[in-house]
C-alpha cells in the first residue's frame, strides 16, 4: 500500500487517540474495567494494524466507526450526514428475551420468529460490526456489560434473513413512506408524544412520554397535557399513576419539571459528574451545534487538563398532588436525560421502577458537541461525544426494581403486570407509613421517659409501641423485596387492554 496513504490514516486516527485517551480514560478504567469490560484504549496497536490494511477513506471510516463502538458509550459516535432515501429495507428487528427477532415487517408471517443471521452474517456479529446510520442505533448493554442493540433497522441495500430453522427469507426495498405507514400502523404510534388515559379493568392512571426532545410550541404542548392530567386526577383524588418512558431516548431535563406534577413532595437525587474535556459556559455555547477542529480541542486540553469535578441535583419538584404511589416503565431504549429521570425517580423515591430490562444509561445529562478530523472532514462526519459524563457505576443502566420478563411481542407483559405490583407497592408504603408513625410515638415516649424515669406508665407505652413498630417493621421486610416473578408475574396471563389509551397489547 502506498506508504502516504498509510501515514494520512494513522495520523488522522493519532489525533482521534488521542483525544479520546486524554478524555475517556477514567470512564474506560472506572467503567469499563470494573464492568468486565475490554479497554479499547490499551487495543490501539490492533487499530493500527487494521490501518496498515486501509486502502481508502470508506474503509478507514468504518475502522474508526467499528472503534468508537468499542467504548460502549451511546454518547460516542460517528454522525454521518444524512442520506434521504426513496426506499427502505420494511424491518424492524428487535432483542427479546436473548434472541433476535423480527419485530415489525411487510411480511406478518416473520413477526415474532427467530433470526440466526443477516446476509449470512451470524445475527450477533451483524449487529455489533455492522455501520449503522445515526438515528437507526439504539445502545444498551447486556448483563455482561456488552454492547447490543434492542432493536434496529437494516440498512444495507439487499436483505436475506436466516430463520432458526434454517430456512432463508429475502425481503426487497418499498417506497418511504409505505414503509412509515407500515411501522406506525402496527407499532401503534400515536403522533401526539403524551398519552393519557386509564388502564382498563383497573382504575389506575397512565400517562405515557415517547420523548424528551421537543422543542418550542411542541414542548409546551406536552406541558398543558400533563398538568391537565394532573389537576383532574386530583380533583379525583387518585393516589396512583403508572408513567410509561419506554422507548424514551432523552431530551430536554425540563420534563422533570412537568412530571412533578405528579409529585407530593420534592424527590431530589445527586450526581456526580466529571467535565472531560474541559467545556463550560459560553465555550460550550460557541461551539453547540458545530463541529470543532480536533486541534482546537486538544490545545484546551493542555490548558485544562483536568476538566470538572463536581456534582448536580437533579430534582422533581413538588405539585401538591395526591399521588403518593408511583410506577415507572422503562425499557433498554431509554437513554440519556430519560435515563436520567430514571436515576433520579428510583434514588429519590419517586417511583418504583419497572421493566423487562436495564435502561440504556448515559443517564448524567451528558451534553454532546462534534469535532472533526482532515480525513473525516472530507467525508462530511464528525465525531460526536460526551462534554460531561457522571463518573459512578450507574453510568452503564439503571436496573428496575421490578423485572418483567418479555416472552414475546404479542402481550405487553409489563404494562399487564402493574395492576399488581401497584397492589404490592401500596403495602409496601402503608408499612412504611405506619411504622414510621409508630416509631416518632415510640421516640416521643422515650423522651418523656428519660424525663420521668420513676412513671411506669412511660416505659409501658413506649414498650408497647416500640413492640409494634418492631412487627410492622418485620412484615414490612417479609412484603419488600419481592420481584415479579416471585409472586408468577414474569408468567402473568393476564393481558390488560388498552382500548382507553389507544388499543390494546403493545401501544407504546
Amino acid at each position: 500500500m502506498n506508504d502516504i496513504l498509510q501515514s494520512k490514516y494513522i495520523d488522522d486516527f493519532n489525533k482521534i487517540y488521542e483525544l479520546l485517551s486524554n478524555t475517556l480514560d477514567k470512564y474506560t478504567t472506572e467503567f469499563l474495567e470494573v464492568k468486565g469490560v475490554a479497554n479499547p484504549l490499551l487495543a490501539k496497536n490492533k487499530v493500527l494494524e487494521q490501518l496498515k490494511m486501509c486502502s481508502n477513506d470508506e474503509q478507514y471510516v468504518q475502522i474508526v466507526d467499528s472503534y468508537l463502538q468499542s467504548f460502549h458509550q451511546g454518547h460516542l459516535f460517528l454522525k454521518k450526514p444524512e442520506e434521504k432515501k426513496a426506499e427502505v429495507i420494511p424491518l424492524i428487528v428487535k432483542y427479546v428475551d436473548g434472541k433476535y427477532v423480527a419485530s415489525i415487517s411487510n411480511n406478518d408471517s416473520l413477526e415474532g420468529k427467530e433470526i440466526t443471521a443477516i446476509n449470512g452474517i451470524p445475527i450477533g456479529e451483524y449487529v455489533v460490526n455492522h455501520t449503522f446510520e445515526t438515528g437507526d442505533r439504539i445502545f444498551s448493554f447486556d448483563k455482561n456489560g456488552l454492547l447490543y442493540n434492542p432493536e434496529f433497522k437494516i440498512n444495507d441495500d439487499s436483505c436475506n434473513l436466516t430463520m432458526l430453522d434454517g430456512s432463508i427469507v429475502a425481503l426487497d426495498k418499498i417506497p418511504v413512506k409505505d414503509a412509515i405507514e407500515i411501522m406506525s400502523q402496527k407499532n401503534g404510534i400515536n403522533k401526539e408524544n403524551v398519552r393519557c388515559g386509564y388502564l382498563n379493568g383497573s382504575n389506575i392512571p397512565y400517562i405515557s412520554i415517547q420523548s424528551f426532545a421537543r422543542q418550542g410550541e411542541k414542548k409546551e404542548a406536552d406541558k398543558k397535557i400533563i398538568e391537565s392530567f394532573a389537576r383532574e386526577l386530583n380533583e379525583k383524588g387518585a393516589t396512583d399513576i403508572v408513567i410509561d418512558i419506554r422507548g424514551n431516548g432523552g431530551g430536554t431535563d425540563e420534563y422533570f419539571d412537568y412530571l412533578g406534577a405528579f409529585a407530593d413532595r420534592d424527590y431530589t437525587q445527586e450526581h456526580e459528574y466529571e467535565q472531560l474535556v474541559g467545556l463550560s459556559g459560553n465555550e460550550l455555547n460557541e461551539i453547540y451545534g458545530k463541529s470543532e477542529d480536533v486541534d482546537i480541542t486538544l490545545q484546551r486540553l493542555e490548558k485544562n487538563p483536568n476538566g470538572e469535578i463536581g456534582s448536580h441535583v437533579s430534582v422533581i419538584p413538588n405539585g401538591n398532588s395526591k399521588i403518593k404511589n408511583r410506577i415507572l416503565l422503562v425499557d433498554g431504549e431509554v437513554f440519556s436525560s430519560a435515563d436520567k429521570f430514571t436515576k433520579t425517580a428510583q434514588g429519590s423515591g419517586f417511583a418504583k421502577v419497572v421493566g423487562s430490562q436495564p435502561t440504556a444509561g448515559d443517564g448524567k445529562g451528558i451534553t454532546t458537541y462534534s469535532v472533526d478530523t482532515p480525513i473525516l472532514r472530507d467525508s462530511g462526519i464528525s465525531i460526536t461525544m460526551p462534554s460531561s459524563m457522571g463518573l459512578d457505576f450507574s453510568e452503564f443502566q439503571t436496573t428496575p426494581d421490578y423485572i418483567v420478563p418479555e416472552n414475546d411481542l404479542t402481550t405487553d407483559a409489563v404494562l399487564s403486570a402493574c395492576p399488581q405490583i401497584m397492589e404490592q407497592i401500596k403495602n409496601e408504603n402503608q408499612f412504611s407509613s405506619e411504622t414510621q408513625e409508630i416509631l416518632n410515638q415510640a421516640d416521643n415516649l422515650l423522651e418523656a421517659s428519660e424525663l420521668n424515669k420513676g412513671q411506669e406508665q412511660f416505659s409501658s407505652k413506649t414498650s408497647e409501641l416500640l413492640h409494634q413498630a418492631d412487627s410492622l417493621l418485620n412484615e414490612s421486610r417479609k412484603k419488600q423485596g419481592k420481584s415479579p416473578e416471585h409472586q408468577g408475574l414474569g408468567n402473568s396471563s393476564m393481558v390488560i387492554s388498552l382500548s382507553s389509551i389507544g388499543g390494546e397489547g403493545r401501544t407504546r
